[in-house]
């Protein structure tokens, strides 16, 4: 894939969540101006659509309004500036065009969508990824083409090659991440993270495979999963299951409270036997805080803990500073433990 497909896909799919910056907005409003009669315009909308609802006939009306909202994203910026004083060059001809050609790829998508109640069955298939990433303190919840829900945790992200088909179920992940597969005889779906596979036929459970941290888990809430790294299978793994691996492959597994299993997707936060250090990263993925451990024996410190989101930044690390018996200090927003 061309890396101008690739950002034209990462824009539409930043404007349709409403995570695009004004730079963004921007620049997406420029590649429409710049191209108006590109067939990538028309085929990345047709596949985006196609991936909401592969075989029902979609809301036409909702994707109408984007394509007139993006190619109106100039006239918003003017009336911006108007307000505000500022002189603008209006450079408006070209919006009609681009509207008329992608309104025309809507109007061939629903209605070939609504003859044959199949998604773009007649068009050579067109393989790109699709990607979706979580902020700091954001969760997001995606349900993929063959109906598997993935829970997103915050600050992480995942990927997967359009079209998803039934030859193949493999998504790439960094962060953290809670599965629930549909099951699929003879069709294993495949989760990379770093160096590890996790592929599973249907099932339920956890992937923590942030980068930079020391450990990576998977935990298993219902089901049988395989974890391997590169063609060596580290462990299988049934409910109530965890396996923890470390940068050099070393593994571990123990039982675990499938009750906790991605508990954060409800606001708590479990840690079990973790060190201070990963914690800390956790909670600033969180609560979008930044957090420093002066003490660097802290850092290793393992410790088992509850809190609830609720309750904030601020008390959740002046109970984690009783629990170790340190010190919490707040300055020019850094919370510092010593």
């Amino acid at each position: 894939m061309q890396m101008e497909d690739q950002r034209l896909i990462y824009l539409l799919e930043r404007y349709q969540t409403g995570d695009a910056t004004t730079e963004e907005l921007q620049e997406l409003s420029n590649m429409l101006k710049a191209d108006a009669n590109s067939d990538l315009f028309k085929t990345t909308l047709a596949e985006m659509m196609s991936k909401e609802a592969p075989v029902f006939l979609m809301n036409r009306d909702r994707w109408q309004h984007m394509v007139r909202d993006i190619v109106d994203i100039d006239k918003q910026s003017a009336k911006a500036a108007e307000r505000s004083a500022t002189k603008v060059v209006r450079m408006f001809p070209w919006v009609r065009a681009a509207a008329a050609v992608l309104l025309m790829a809507l109007g061939g998508y629903f209605w070939m969508n609504h003859g044959r109640r199949t998604s773009l069955a007649t068009a050579k298939p067109v393989i790109r990824d699709s990607v979706v990433s979580t902020a700091k303190g954001e969760q997001r919840e995606i349900i993929l083409p063959d109906g598997s829900r993935i829970w997103l945790n915050a600050l992480s992200s995942i990927r997967w090659s359009v079209p998803f088909n039934d030859r193949q179920r493999s998504v790439e992940l960094s962060g953290e991440a809670f599965f629930d597969i549909q099951h699929a005889d003879k069709i294993p779906f495949r989760i990379h993270s770093g160096a590890l596979t996790t592929t599973v036929l249907g099932t339920s459970f956890d992937v923590t495979a942030y980068p930079h941290q020391k450990n990576m888990t998977v935990s298993v809430q219902s089901g049988k999963v395989k974890v391997q790294a590169g063609d060596k299978i580290l462990a299988i793994l049934e409910k109530g299951r965890q396996v923890r691996i470390g940068a050099d492959t070393t593994f571990y597994q123990k039982n675990i409270d499938t009750s906790a299993i991605a508990v954060w997707r409800s606001g708590n936060l479990v840690y079990k036997d973790e060190t201070l250090e990963d914690i800390a990263a956790d909670l600033q993925r969180v609560f979008k805080d930044s957090v420093e451990i002066k003490n660097v024996s802290l850092k290793e410190t393992m410790i088992t803990i509850s809190i609830n989101k609720r309750m904030g930044i601020r008390d959740a690390l002046q109970m984690i500073c009783r629990t170790t018996d340190s010190r919490l200090s707040d300055k020019n927003g850094i919370f510092t433990i010593e």
